[in-house]
């Protein structure tokens, strides 16, 4: 008797660990959907309630990220939006290091840098630049761009070094931004 009621419980435990990951697999399926329409609003609501059932589903995950990145592509996101962004990037990228969170992931940095120069705010504008540059060091935006915030912020022989990886990078021209 011992027995069948363990194994009675044990039935239970499966049935409800696959209906939980079926909820959470529809709700992923939706989000899915809503991302290929990019309606990244939607989308992110159904990652979050896929993220509820299952916090470790990896493709969830990037795809909660990634859909907060392609929100804030589409709108004048804030540094305080942009670090939300790359927070959640990080750890997409540390759940599934996929080509496109690594890419969306640098130019996230890259965008939180930006957001960080255009309110003075240089020393947090440098850090930021220096993660998207050490993910993707061939973007010559990045190295221009981390050259001007130099300059801004009066670190010239800093500067002078950027723009010689620029050049570097891009044949000796200079292009605009």
């Amino acid at each position: 008797m011992v027995k069948a009621g363990k194994a009675f419980a044990l039935i239970i435990i499966i049935t409800l660990i696959h209906a939980t990951s079926g909820c959470a697999k529809s709700e992923k399926t939706k989000a899915d959907e809503f991302y290929r329409k990019k309606d990244y609003q939607n989308a992110l609501i159904h990652y979050e309630k896929a993220l509820q059932k299952n916090p470790s589903d990896s493709d969830a995950i990037e795809g909660y990220a990634l859909s907060l990145y392609k929100k804030a592509q589409n709108e004048s996101a804030t540094p305080e939006n942009w670090k939300r962004v790359t927070d959640a990037l990080e750890k997409a990228n540390s759940a599934k290091r996929s080509e496109e969170t690594k890419s969306a992931l640098a130019h996230s940095y890259f965008m939180l840098a930006m957001s960080y120069n255009m309110k003075g705010d240089y020393k947090n504008a440098i850090e930021e630049i220096k993660k998207a540059i050490a993910i993707d060091p061939s973007n010559p935006q990045y190295h221009l761009n981390l050259f001007m915030i130099y300059q801004r912020a009066g670190m010239k022989e800093e500067a002078l070094e950027e723009m010689k990886i620029y050049r570097e990078l891009t044949g000796g021209e200079k292009k605009k931004p």
